[in-house]
């Protein structure tokens, strides 16, 4: 099943992610000095809504989507140096992303319709196996 949906999302553009827009972010423990990371986002993904997919060293860390982008991504930097607004009960993004520091890929793609975006995030979620589904039954 596994391998027929990975060719229904590469037959519609959402595989290989690698054809995606992305950027690179460094995730740190520490609160910093000035926004220009938040800015850096902002500037990159703008207003779009879509999804995104989060990357460290070969490894898929997390797969959203976001309306708007922006929103989600900056909480996910955010969170890996404080708490944010939000979050789950066990605060699973903190621990997460605060667990997880360094250099990450980020792959974005525009997507408007919500309804879309739900279905593809649930089947790319099942096909990219995220580290994020193990983390937070822990």
């Amino acid at each position: 099943m596994k391998e027929k949906i990975a060719e229904f999302l590469e037959d519609n553009g959402f595989l290989p992610i690698t054809k995606w827009h992305s950027f690179e972010i460094i995730h740190k423990d520490i609160c910093p000095e000035d926004s220009q990371d938040i800015d850096r986002i902002r500037d990159i993904v703008s207003d779009n809504n879509g999804l995104y997919v989060y990357e460290k060293d070969g490894t898929i860390m997390y797969v959203g989507k976001g309306k708007p982008l922006f929103d989600r991504i900056k909480n996910h930097y955010v969170s890996s140096y404080q708490e944010v607004p939000g979050d789950t009960k066990d605060k699973r993004w903190h621990r997460f992303f605060l667990s997880h520091q360094g250099k990450i890929r980020i792959y974005w793609k525009e997507l408007e319709d919500e309804e879309t975006r739900q279905v593809v995030e649930k089947m790319l979620g099942y096909v990219l196996s995220p580290i994020f589904e193990s983390f937070s039954t822990k």
